[in-house]
């Protein structure tokens, strides 16, 4: 299982200064791995979030291809790509995403929606598992504007977790969290990779460091290997 990055770069478009666009992500290569924690650290604004974008399908590269065990994913038409997002792909974003009419349960069984499942016994012990590690078993009908925001960044970690996905794309997974529960999520994540799972995380904790199996910097669109 693996998920490969080659050459992509992404240009966004401007009509003043100097150049007509910017190029947020120079020309770079990537490889995720199943069982793998990979680390992507540097400044805000050095083009993390636009690299993992890429590599999870939401964003197309200017150049360069991604390629899912062997498939360019930007080839395929919308509906395989959605398929594959929805059933293989989890990508918890920066902030929490959530739908304020909804319960956290209910939020949290959104992708289970989307994929075309059924929320069984399995699957609701899993959910019961990590809202417990997670420290938030007492706030599943509780809606949004009740939750502080450490309860709706881990109800989105439990959400992007929950159906066991093969390649989990996680942005600051650890913001709005204290220490303890950084710790706890960065154990989870390195859980998901022992499970199997390619496990990609965007981070400006220094402690995620220490969970990578490879650790990337980026710098002004320009990515480097550091471990």
């Amino acid at each position: 299982m693996e998920l490969k990055a080659t050459s992509v770069s992404k240009r966004f478009m401007r009509k003043s200064g100097e150049a007509n666009y910017f190029e947020a992500v120079r020309p770079c290569d990537m490889c995720l791995r199943g069982g793998e924690v990979t680390v992507l650290m540097g400044r805000s604004g050095s083009g993390k979030t636009t690299l993992m974008t890429m590599l999870a399908g939401l964003l197309t590269p200017s150049t360069g291809n991604v390629k899912l065990d062997g498939r360019d994913i930007y080839a395929l038409s919308d509906r395989e790509l959605s398929f594959i997002r929805a059933s293989r792909f989890a990508v918890l974003p920066q902030g929490t995403g959530a739908i304020g009419s909804l319960t956290a349960m209910e939020n949290i069984l959104l992708p289970v929606s989307l994929a075309g499942k059924n929320a069984d016994a399995d699957l609701k012990k899993r959910i019961s598992f990590l809202m417990e590690a997670l420290g938030i078993s007492q706030i599943e009908n509780a809606f949004p504007k009740e939750l502080s925001g450490g309860e709706l960044r881990r109800m989105a970690i439990v959400r992007a977790l929950c159906l066991s996905p093969d390649f989990i794309f996680a942005d600051e997974p650890t913001g709005d969290l204290d220490d303890e529960n950084t710790r706890t999520v960065l154990s989870l994540l390195k859980d998901e990779a022992t499970r199997g799972a390619a496990v990609m995380m965007v981070s400006h904790e220094q402690e995620a460091a220490r969970f990578a199996d490879r650790l990337f910097y980026m710098n002004a669109g320009e990515l480097s290997l550091r471990q």
